[in-house]
């Protein structure tokens, strides 16, 4: 395996194998991948900015939890700039946050669109699923894209769990 705790028989190997070759992920730099480490919202957007080969932002966004030279600091403002992330009422992005699967949904959508590679099926009904008032109104296209695209599916057989993983 390319990551030390990715084993030969765990359900995402092929697409991390993938991923590494194209150095969109890169672990941790000791051989670890952290397969089963919660992403945070920031490495997130970082695989997405790397997916989108590294565009540079010009963007002076002023959001206050971004560490200069951090690994993130680019991609979080290239997020930021290009609409594929907000930040919140405190100027804030969130670092450190666990990135929900709404919010996932949320910045994989916006990516597609800025990239041109959203497909224009945003029609996926939510209606089967108990927990989808929980989403932020802001998600819900955003989700029901996901759910169209089979990038996110049920948590269980009448729930989305939208906000699993975040840890506010």
């Amino acid at each position: 395996p390319v990551f030390s705790d990715v084993g030969e028989n765990d359900a995402a190997k092929e697409y991390i194998s993938k991923l590494a070759e194209k150095k969109i992920i890169e672990g941790y730099g000791n051989g670890k991948f952290g397969y089963y480490d919660t992403i945070t919202r920031e490495q997130f957007i970082t695989l997405l900015w790397r997916a989108d080969e590294l565009k540079k932002s010009e963007a002076e966004a002023g959001i206050t939890d971004i560490a200069a030279g951090a690994y993130y600091e680019e991609a979080v403002k290239w997020a930021y700039e290009n609409g594929i992330a907000k930040i919140y009422s405190d100027k804030s992005f969130g670092v450190g946050k666990a990135v929900d699967r709404e919010h996932a949904a949320y910045f994989m959508y916006n990516w597609a669109k800025a990239t041109g590679k959203c497909k224009a099926n945003t029609g996926a009904l939510l209606d089967d699923y108990a927990d989808a008032t929980e989403i932020s109104k802001d998600s819900v296209t955003a989700v029901a894209w996901a759910v169209s695209e089979g990038i996110i599916f049920d948590a269980d057989e009448k729930n989305l769990s939208p906000k699993l993983f975040d840890n506010s």
